[in-house]
């Protein structure tokens, strides 16, 4: 008769017959599932060219306003975005629109410290102009965000033409006033307000520094025409003493190197031949090339 064996080793026995059946089937499935994926295989491979691609965003991207053709019309059209729009209106101004800032008040202040060192000036209208210069500058910043929102952002080359000079028409008299030596300053509405707050004595003394400004920058350019006809047909000392004096007679004629050199080719030839070697009137009868306008000639003085 067989002994029966102890409850513990029969509990070992079957937890290894379970152990043997779970790892198995483990095995069955992980076959199945093999078997499975080799037999989807060639079903995959020939729907893989219908899955769309992710869009490669940074090399689809166009940096620049990019042309493109237009199927209906036939043009090229431009792309635009209200960024490089916005970097086009202040790069009319100087640079940007913190630049433009700076530019601007700066160009006040010097205008009020210079009237300042003139006739002298409260400080009380002092800030009234430079608040009245602010707001200005705000207003036409509010005008341009105004005319950028309703820019176009494809269009044709005639219509960037068209809204570029609704754009040159806004704000060319600001970038007129930015220009140093022009005269368009006082037409700035703080320059108005300036002036109307300063007395009659005050504005006769801005009056006569201007007019000493301008006759001084008018003798700086007059000098600086006999300067370069002087390097350019090279005059001796005689003759560049008799060219400043016939310079001051009509010096308006002296502005510039056009007119100074179609003014001297006017005079009488008896008059030219008493001033100039015979070389130099060769040269003084050619047209004159802006491209040989600061040319050296080296003078032996007699």
């Amino acid at each position: 008769m067989r002994t029966p064996e102890p409850i513990r080793v029969l509990t070992r026995k079957r937890r290894c017959q379970h152990f043997f059946e779970a790892k198995y089937c483990g095995l069955q499935a992980i076959a199945f599932f093999l078997l499975l994926a080799i037999s989807c295989t060639p079903s995959i491979a020939q729907d893989k060219a219908k899955i769309p691609r992710a869009i490669d965003r940074e090399r689809e991207a166009v940096e620049d306003p990019a042309e493109i053709d237009d199927k209906q019309g036939g043009d090229r059209l431009i792309e635009m975005d209200r960024g490089r729009w916005i970097d086009m209106v202040y790069g009319q101004l100087g640079g940007n629109e913190a630049t433009f800032d700076q530019t601007y008040r700066r160009r006040v202040r010097l205008a009020l410290n210079r009237i300042e060192l003139i006739c002298g000036i409260s400080e009380t209208l002092r800030e009234k102009v430079q608040a009245t210069a602010e707001l200005e500058s705000q207003r036409l910043k509010a005008d341009i965000l105004t005319l950028i929102n309703d820019a176009p952002l494809r269009l044709t080359q005639k219509q960037y033409s068209d809204f570029y000079q609704r754009i040159w028409k806004l704000i060319q008299p600001y970038q007129s006033r930015m220009n140093q030596g022009n005269n368009q300053e006082s037409e700035a509405l703080w320059r108005k307000v300036l002036t109307t707050q300063l007395d009659e004595k005050q504005q006769k003394q801005i009056t006569e520094d201007a007019a000493k400004r301008t006759a001084y920058r008018e003798e700086v350019q007059r000098l600086e025409t006999v300067l370069k006809i002087t390097r350019r047909l090279g005059l001796n000392r005689d003759q560049r003493n008799n060219l400043d004096k016939q310079s001051q007679t009509h010096p308006n004629n002296w502005q510039n190197l056009d007119m100074a050199w179609n003014t001297l080719q006017a005079l009488p030839d008896a008059e030219k031949r008493s001033w100039f070697t015979p070389f130099q009137l060769e040269q003084l009868k050619k047209p004159l090339e802006t491209t040989n306008d600061l040319q050296v000639v080296i003078v032996v003085e007699e």
